[in-house]
């Protein structure tokens, strides 16, 4: 389109050209000539003729078309990501593992004059083996290593077992009982091997293990 706009205004400028051209030739060659003046007569000055200078109409520039404007697309503001809700995990409820009494601080008198006494009894737990095990505690509740814990049945004895020491398993004894079923006797003996606590009596089936808990008197 602004091509054939310049096209057109170019021939018009030219046409325009041209006729001026014509016209000034035209005058030239067809206005009358002037006389020959002579120095002996005077002769009056020929009127002076009007020249029409013709006037070209102006023509509006062309322009350029305004350019578009290409629209910038908005850009879009991210949404933060949904955090998912974990779900609740189903713990599995698993077979019941004795943790021993919470001790309490003993009698300051010993019963029976005995210097160690029986907390509690525990058990059978199956899946743990055909044990008589337990913890020793001091007179504050605290795990007491090198008690001796001496074991024996009706018909064997099963020896001294001795509280443990290490830090993993501190004040802990076990006596592995095999499958004959039975009464099972457990008593706390001094080195001379005389009994300082009563006997724990435990009614052994034959599986499981069993849990004997004891605390020393102050």
């Amino acid at each position: 389109m602004q091509d054939r706009t310049y096209a057109i205004a170019f021939l018009l400028v030219l046409a325009l050209i041209c006729l001026g051209a014509y016209v000034a030739v035209t005058t030239i060659l067809f206005s009358p000539r002037l006389p020959t003046i002579s120095l002996g007569t005077p002769t009056p000055p020929a009127p002076t003729g009007v020249t029409v200078t013709p006037t070209l109409p102006l023509f509006p520039t062309p322009t350029s078309p305004p350019s578009l404007v290409t629209p910038v697309a908005p850009t879009p503001t991210p949404l933060p990501p949904a955090t998912p809700t974990p779900l609740a995990s189903l713990t599995p409820t698993p077979e019941p593992s004795p943790t021993g009494p919470t001790p309490t601080p003993a009698p300051s008198t010993p019963a029976g004059g005995f210097l160690y006494q029986v907390l509690r009894v525990e058990g059978p737990y199956s899946g743990q083996g055909r044990y008589i095990r337990g913890t020793v505690y001091d007179a504050e509740g605290r795990p007491e290593p090198g008690v001796r814990v001496h074991g024996y049945t009706d018909a064997d004895d099963l020896g001294i077992a001795i509280s443990k020491s290490s830090p993993s398993d501190i004040g802990q004894y076990n006596f592995p009982v095999g499958s004959l079923p039975g009464a099972h006797h457990l008593v706390i003996v001094n080195e001379s091997g005389q009994p300082i606590s009563p006997v724990c009596d435990v009614n052994y089936q034959g599986s499981g293990t069993f849990y004997v808990y004891w605390q020393k008197a102050k």
